[in-house]
């Protein structure tokens, strides 16, 4: 059996105020299918994050109804999941008629209980589950203790625990952290005091997991995948190889064959770093830019003039510049703080001392409400 595996599309992205959609149907059209035409693949594995929010551009949602088709065409099982950023609802429209094309949606925990299995393979599919989802499931089911009282991890054992054996290759598909995984700067954490890093130790009782949320390709353990975003979603991945997973699988032997596989991006990401004059002197380029200005006093009209070089410039920072106090400015672009990056900026503006241990709880127990207000 061959195995594509893909995940973190984030189809309808804005970017800096760009939709990314023409730049990723362009992706799709020229890379990504024309490999899963070549490669003819049995099963296509989409593991969460098909939008990049509940609420996709119309154009996006085409995209994937186009992306769908040609998938279909090419003969392959697909099996697709909703991440964290995916609304099961849009997700399920459907739903049924699809999987008459072999195109099963996952949106509810149906397909982790009552996998999909073929010969001497057996599928696991789990949407992304929250605590409070994984602990509705367990109730409904009659597996939650009533003294229960432990975290997400503990929840995930219980639901693992409890699933219908299989002798074959075991299949677990699902979209969420495993401890060992290294997060990067486009993994916006909406989930802050709710979900935990699983340990690798959970997924014993399956041959191959394929994962998606982390948007950098990687292998926390020897049976763990993630292939990342196709493509670049940050500055921080500039550079970073992106690409699928494809498993050539022995299900008789267990025998499992690996292999990354590149892809070009659909437009380069650059990160320019320097003083203005500096800057100045680099060849014209139509990536996507950042440019990180190392200048200590003002540059007047910096972006304008940059622009006239880059015309995708769509960041400048200036991290060295500093005021007549001889005190260091915040950076034009804070689109790359965390949370308590940016808490820690505001008090420290409007305080001139950092925040302290009550500031600090406070600010978690928001944050903590937040998130349950998003579940």
């Amino acid at each position: 059996m061959r195995i594509l595996h893909t995940a973190d599309w984030h189809l309808g992205k804005l970017f800096y105020g760009i939709h990314l959609t023409e730049d990723q149907a362009r992706f799709f059209e020229t890379e990504f299918l024309p490999l899963v035409r070549d490669l003819r693949p049995d099963l296509v594995v989409v593991a969460g994050d098909i939008f990049d929010r509940p609420v996709p551009p119309a154009e996006a949602v085409s995209l994937l109804g186009e992306i769908l088709t040609r998938l279909n065409e090419s003969g392959a099982t697909v099996v697709l999941i909703p991440g964290n950023h995916d609304s099961r609802e849009r997700l399920a429209f459907a739903r049924e008629l699809l999987a008459r094309l072999r195109i099963h949606v996952a949106v509810e925990e149906d397909l982790l209980s009552e996998p999909l299995r073929g010969e001497a393979i057996s599928l696991y599919l789990a949407p992304h589950l929250t605590p409070l989802h994984l602990k509705e499931i367990l109730e409904r089911r009659g597996q939650l203790p009533e003294s229960f009282s432990g975290g997400g991890e503990k929840l995930w054992e219980l639901l693992l625990e409890n699933l219908p054996p299989f002798e074959g290759f075991r299949i677990f598909v699902g979209h969420l952290f495993v401890e060992g995984g290294k997060k990067g700067d486009s993994e916006v954490d909406l989930w802050v005091g709710g979900e935990e890093g699983l340990p690798a130790e959970i997924f014993r009782g399956f041959h191959l997991v394929l994962l998606g949320h982390l948007h950098q390709a990687q292998q926390p353990e020897e049976h763990i995948y993630y292939p990342g975003s196709p493509y670049p979603l940050s500055f921080s991945e500039a550079g970073v190889n992106k690409g699928v997973w494809l498993f050539e699988i022995d299900s008789a032997s267990g025998r499992i064959s690996p292999e990354f596989i590149p892809l070009a991006p659909p437009r380069e990401l650059k990160i320019i770093r320097g003083l203005f004059q500096q800057i100045l002197r680099e060849s014209p380029s139509s990536a996507y830019v950042k440019v990180i200005l190392e200048d200590e006093t003002p540059v007047p009209q910096a972006f304008e003039r940059l622009r006239k070089l880059f015309p995708q410039l769509l960041a400048l920072e200036t991290p060295n510049l500093r005021g007549p106090s001889e005190r260091l400015l915040l950076p034009e672009s804070t689109h790359h703080w965390n949370p308590r990056e940016l808490l820690e900026i505001f008090i420290r503006e409007v305080s001139g001392k950092a925040p302290s241990e009550e500031e600090q709880a406070l600010f978690e127990e928001a944050l903590r409400r937040l998130q349950a207000s998003l579940t």
